[in-house]
């Protein structure tokens, strides 16, 4: 039975035989991948399947999935297919990691202020009877940070937690809207060079639980946010590379920088015509409107035109752009074009706890939180489809003092989704047969 969207696509002859049928882009069939089939793609795509023979789970055409979701804590001994939650939070409690527990229930301010639109979207949201806007958790770094801030101490803490977090799913994604996070986080840790310690710390912990489940086909995707702009650039080398001229290397990061996610990248790359491009065509040069010349309103007019284009690229440069971005390269072919003494001392203290071939540079992780600021992680198990980033983390120096801390306080911390990880438990590869 096919249960995600991307499982029917490939079944179906895959993105450019879909995309035909459904009379859409090639774009469009990589968001319904990732986010799920539109209401009105789904009847058209259930005769498809019908006709083709293919069993399909009804959640994907938002109907009632076949099982639901399976919510679980973690108990008892360490066994496969997972591991004892009391043994890793016992582990972290040696390790100098104090337990925390957080309500469900939150001020809704500190996650639409610090999260990204995409999250916003996602949170279950209402208005108590006393009027304060409240949400349901999406996640447990929030919470863990506001409690650290009440206590007022300001001091170095290494907080862990369990807990239920909720983010609305569209329908046909196949992702449950109620999940268990295990998480932990180290705030006013180590600063300067030496902070590279504590996301090592937080990166080794997860990864640990992880292992002990017997997850062993899983790959870590790193960037840091830093890259982005600074002589630590992946992106100079790749519009050198492709010989892009400045002035529309300037615009791709722009754009790149305006998007909230790579589909709206995407977008901002095509032409976008406005609807002025009629108007201005029409009007008379020497004609007098409110005041102003028909020659200064086209101007104007062409201007915002220009603005909203796509930078002027070829189109096999701009999808060798999208590839880029979207298809995660090894850390070894990388590191190899790289100089930066930087780069070299970060993976050289990230294959201490990761191999280097699952170690893999994301130019874009499509992360939901805004809030990081520096290095930032997520763990794949690419067998689990749309649902396959099983933990993530990183850095977030200027969170602790938005959320009321008299100074910045740096901070790192990450979590795995309990139920992603014994799916993937139980998706691995028999040993021997790799």
């Amino acid at each position: 039975m096919l249960t995600s969207p991307a499982e029917i696509i490939d079944a179906l002859g895959g993105t450019k035989k879909v995309a035909e049928m459904l009379g859409v882009g090639a774009s469009a069939i990589s968001n319904y991948r990732r986010d799920g089939f539109p209401a009105a793609k789904h009847y058209a795509l259930a005769k498809a399947c019908e006709a083709s023979g293919l069993a399909i789970d009804e959640g994907v055409f938002g109907g009632p999935p076949a099982a639901a979701p399976r919510h679980f804590r973690y108990d008892g001994a360490i066994t496969a297919p997972v591991a004892s939650l009391d043994g890793f939070l016992k582990d972290l409690g040696q390790a100098g990691y104090r337990q925390v527990e957080t309500p469900i229930l939150q001020p809704s301010d500190p996650f639409i202020n610090r999260m990204g639109a995409e999250m916003q979207r996602r949170l279950y949201r209402f208005t108590d009877p006393g009027g304060e806007e409240l949400c349901l958790r999406p996640d447990l770094t929030i919470p863990t940070v506001l409690d650290y801030v009440r206590a007022g101490r300001f001091e170095e803490a290494r907080l862990c937690y369990q807990g239920t977090a909720f983010r609305y799913q569209p329908r046909g994604a196949g992702k449950p809207e109620e999940f268990t996070q295990n998480g932990l986080e180290i705030i006013n840790g180590k600063t300067g060079d030496a902070a590279i310690e504590d996301d090592i710390e937080v990166l080794e912990k997860l990864l640990t639980i992880i292992q002990a489940a017997g997850v062993r086909d899983y790959e870590v995707h790193i960037n840091d946010f830093d890259w982005l702009t600074g002589d630590f650039d992946w992106l100079t080398d790749f519009l050198k590379d492709n010989n892009v001229a400045d002035a529309a290397a300037l615009e791709i990061r722009q754009k790149l920088d305006s998007a909230e996610n790579l589909g709206d990248f995407r977008r901002l790359m095509q032409p976008q015509p406005t609807r002025e491009t009629k108007i201005y065509s029409s009007l008379d040069a020497d004609s007098i409107i409110a005041g102003r010349s028909g020659a200064d309103i086209i101007a104007r007019m062409r201007a915002k035109q220009e603005q909203a284009s796509a930078p002027e690229i070829s189109d096999e440069t701009r999808e060798r752009l999208f590839a880029f971005l979207e298809k995660p390269s090894g850390v070894g072919d990388w590191l190899g074009r790289r100089s930066d003494e930087e780069a070299s001392n970060l993976v050289t203290r990230l294959i201490e706890v990761v191999e280097l071939e699952k170690l893999c540079f994301a130019p874009a992780i499509s992360t939901p939180m805004a809030y990081y600021t520096g290095l930032s992680f997520e763990i794949h198990v690419p067998a689990l489809g749309p649902r396959k980033v099983i933990a993530s983390g990183g850095r977030y120096d200027d969170l602790v003092e938005s959320l009321g801390a008299p100074r910045q306080i740096p901070a790192v911390g990450g979590a795995i989704a309990l139920e992603r990880l014994h799916e993937a438990a139980t998706r691995q590869t028999p040993l021997g047969e790799a």
